[in-house]
């Protein structure tokens, strides 16, 4: 959608904008390819073959791992690394274990091979709702059986979501744009990382999403997810379909109020009769994705000895450049550019129009110049 008009209106300063929350998916290939000996074998680690997707899956005494597409959320000084994964687990014999596995290690990056090698890694936490505390300490050594002295990764995966300002010297960055959504009124992004991976909730029918940072929920018996929003409750038949608010819970939900794994459900189960709220719409992706939320149509503010507009009325980075109407938006240090806020988007960091560099650094907007090449 085009402003067909430029809108003068005070707008608070970008700092609040550039707040990004990112996290980083990347192949935790050690898992499934075996250990690396040393540093000097680095340049073996990326000769083998084509990446194999998500999930993936590994045999050891008749036990059996799979492990969903792993989260970074640290990487502190290119030298520690803390991510979590989803996985499934399946002993030799019993049934099958869906969890979270938290983790940290040492990296050492060698931008030559495009390989990191993560040694010492150490696991941080265990999360499988399913078990009491005996079976979960069992099913944490198990997964210790599968996890290698190192772990060497593509140090393309690794960085594929890092900001650009920082990302190591002299690699180059995946820069293919996130699935891009647009909302005009409340919404929120339902993110699951690939395949929804299930897990039994302990003495119910019902079954929950593990690889989602949502409260997600499905009932077999009627084939339905549910997930709480705020005071109110949405229900569809799949997670792409059409979401809408309900007052009627599966009846094991009660269940699910009284275990303290989900005790912050406790007040929303049964749905209050009034929620006073608004029924957001519902984005779905199984990849990585963004929002940009506006408040109603977009509205747009002049930025002066510029020809350059941008939004005052979303939380996200949107500009226009006016000789071309083109759209311009920034997340996770990458600039895409698109001429239509529906996309399709591209990657325009290194083409930027030149007025960006010229925002003033008295105008609101001036938060984003860190972000803008040759303005150090």
């Amino acid at each position: 959608m085009k402003p067909t008009t430029t809108t003068a209106v005070f707008a608070p300063p970008l700092t609040t904008l550039m707040k990004i929350t990112s996290l980083i998916v990347f192949a935790a290939s050690a898992f499934l390819a075996g250990d690396l000996a040393a540093k000097s074998s680095i340049s073996n680690a990326t000769s083998g073959s084509a990446d194999p997707g998500w999930p993936r899956e590994k045999f050891s005494n008749g036990n059996r791992l799979i492990i969903y597409q792993p989260q970074v959320d640290d990487w502190k000084n290119f030298q520690a690394l803390t991510w979590r994964m989803a996985v499934s687990i399946t002993p030799k014999g019993g049934k099958d274990v869906v969890g979270v596995v938290e983790m940290k290690g040492n990296t050492d990056v060698d931008n030559v091979s495009k390989v990191v090698v993560i040694t010492n890694p150490e696991i941080t936490g265990t999360h499988f709702p399913s078990l009491d505390p005996a079976t979960m300490q069992k099913m944490e050594q198990l997964f210790k059986t599968f996890v290698p002295p190192t772990i060497s990764i593509s140090l393309h995966r690794l960085i594929a979501s890092v900001p650009m300002q920082q990302a190591p010297a002299g690699v180059q960055l995946n820069n293919d744009p996130p699935k891009i959504f647009v909302g005009y009124r409340p919404s929120i992004l339902l993110s699951v990382d690939g395949e929804p991976a299930l897990s039994e909730v302990p003495k119910t029918n019902l079954k929950f999403v593990v690889n989602t940072q949502w409260p997600l929920f499905f009932d077999g018996e009627n084939s339905s997810y549910y997930i709480p929003v705020g005071q109110q409750w949405l229900t569809a038949n799949s997670l792409d379909g059409q979401w809408s608010p309900t007052k009627k819970l599966p009846q094991d939900m009660s269940k699910v109020a009284q275990d303290k794994e989900w005790s912050t459900l406790k007040k929303i189960i049964p749905p209050p009769s009034k929620s006073g709220e608004v029924t957001p719409a519902v984005f779905y992706s199984d990849k990585p994705a963004e929002v940009i939320l506006f408040d109603g149509q977009p509205v747009y503010a002049q930025i002066p000895e510029t020809q350059l507009t941008y939004a005052t009325n979303t939380d996200s980075v949107v500009f226009v450049y006016t000789p071309t109407q083109q759209f311009y938006y920034l997340t996770a240090g990458r600039w895409f550019s698109a001429m239509d806020l529906q996309g399709p988007w591209t990657y325009a960091t290194p083409d930027l129009p030149p007025d960006f560099a010229k925002i003033p650094a008295s105008s609101p907007a001036s938060a984003i110049l860190a972000s803008v090449p040759g303005t150090d």
